[in-house]
């Protein structure tokens, strides 16, 4: 049995988000479309100035080598307008769910059940509704949905032999695979 006061920080939050949107199939398709569609977007906007100038290359130029380096740019950049992004999310999920940064959280491993307690409520979830189990520099993440795990922090785990401890006592519950990212 393996219990842990459940108290997660912003930063927690922030880590999951990140991992979550850059290596989850869920979002491996929106973020191939971002990729595409905004330089594509900036590809017509090209046209529709060649166009307007009656493809007049020398009075069109400006505007599409700004297209062009914009459509460079935005690729460049992806990766931090993302995290740009997620990281308002986040701050906005901590503004109006402040549940999840309880401190009077207590998750419980037991034999058959995993028990999410507060002190307002208790939730009990069973070892076969856990999907994946994903262990990352900075966490464990036990997935029960795509988009939803408990978050368990590094520092939830004394040392790096509690949490070998813990992920033998999960793959004997759970029949998965522990990823490794």
């Amino acid at each position: 049995m393996f219990e842990f006061n459940y108290a997660l920080t912003e930063k927690d939050l922030f880590d999951f988000s990140v991992f979550n949107y850059f290596y989850s199939p869920l979002y491996k398709r929106d973020i191939y479309l971002r990729k595409i569609l905004v330089p594509a977007l900036f590809a017509l906007l090209s046209l529709f100035y060649l166009y307007t100038y009656k493809f007049n290359f020398l009075i069109a130029a400006p505007y599409v080598a700004f297209f062009v380096f914009a459509s460079v740019l935005y690729l460049v950049l992806f990766r931090r307008i993302s995290i740009f992004n997620i990281k308002r999310s986040v701050k906005r999920v901590k503004k109006f769910n402040n549940d999840l940064y309880d401190d009077n959280q207590i998750i419980k491993f037991l034999d058959y059940d995993i028990v999410l307690q507060s002190d307002t409520s208790e939730g009990k979830l069973k070892y076969s509704n856990v999907k994946n189990v994903v262990v990352t520099k900075n966490a464990v993440y036990l997935y029960i949905d795509t988009n939803k795990a408990f978050i368990l922090p590094q520092r939830f785990f004394e040392n790096p032999d509690n949490q070998d401890k813990f992920l033998d006592f999960l793959k004997e519950k759970i029949n998965l695979n522990v990823t490794f990212a």
